[in-house]
């Protein structure tokens, strides 16, 4: 196992899954508006930054067993913080319902669900979200998918049926849609709110490097930089400047 660090670093290695809008990879490099946060941060301490993409489950796995320094983005989670230092919030999102546009469901609160196919990318955080959603819910069958774009395809083609639910970052869907022309779907509702952060691994940094990083990203975000990048990239900051 590795040595947490016990003197600033000079370099640090994160690693993450092509997530647009978050983040995604262009001609071999990952860029979007979490790299661009990332390494401002990076910049203002003097340090290099790497970021390298792959898999969610393997990025994890790496960061998790100390491989990598760093894991982005990450929602907050008893889970995440046993494992992680966790920034401030960076960014922030929405869970959200997506479904046919010919589907007339309207969502106001869980009991709504009652009857429902309800599709969702796992294993993953917004999983575990839709089952405390779910816990006290009758009648409701949860698929779990590999990834969201799968599901957004499924959901379009009606392969799950004309009813079928689909549950994901907000953010995410619409991009996915966007991107991969996935047409005949909508958001029909917003679930709740997500908060985004970057985390560091406890295996591998120390809680005063992890302090040190992250006061780096709390000037960014109070001196309105972070909202800055992120206007650029149509996303909110979590936190206002």
């Amino acid at each position: 196992m590795m040595l947490c660090h016990t003197v600033p670093a000079e370099t640090l290695h994160f690693v993450t899954k092509v997530s647009p809008p978050l983040n995604w990879e262009e001609k071999g490099q990952a860029i979007g508006p979490m790299i661009d946060i990332l390494q401002a941060a990076c910049k203002s301490l003097g340090i290099i930054c790497t970021v390298q993409t792959m898999p969610w489950r393997r990025a994890l796995a790496m960061a998790q067993d100390g491989q990598a320094d760093g894991l982005f983005a990450l929602a907050v989670s008893p889970e995440r913080i046993a494992q992680f230092y966790l920034s401030e919030p960076l960014i922030v999102s929405s869970y959200s319902f997506f479904g046919l546009s010919s589907n007339n469901f309207h969502y106001q609160k869980p009991e709504d669900l009652t009857g429902h196919t309800i599709v969702v990318y796992g294993p993953s955080n917004t999983q575990v979200v839709l089952e405390h959603a779910l816990k006290d819910i009758k009648g409701i069958e949860m698929i779990v998918e590999k990834d969201d774009l799968t599901l957004l395809k499924k959901l379009a083609e009606g392969r799950y049926g004309k009813e079928v639910l689909g549950f994901m970052n907000r953010d995410i869907g619409e991009s996915l849609c966007q991107a991969q022309h996935i047409n005949g779907i909508k958001t029909i509702a917003d679930y709740s709110a997500v908060y985004y952060s970057i985390g560091l691994s406890r295996k591998v940094v120390s809680e005063a490097n992890a302090n040190h990083f992250f006061n780096a990203l709390h000037i960014l975000n109070k001196s309105g930089k972070t909202a800055e990048i992120l206007k650029k990239w149509k996303l909110s900051p979590a936190v206002k400047p």
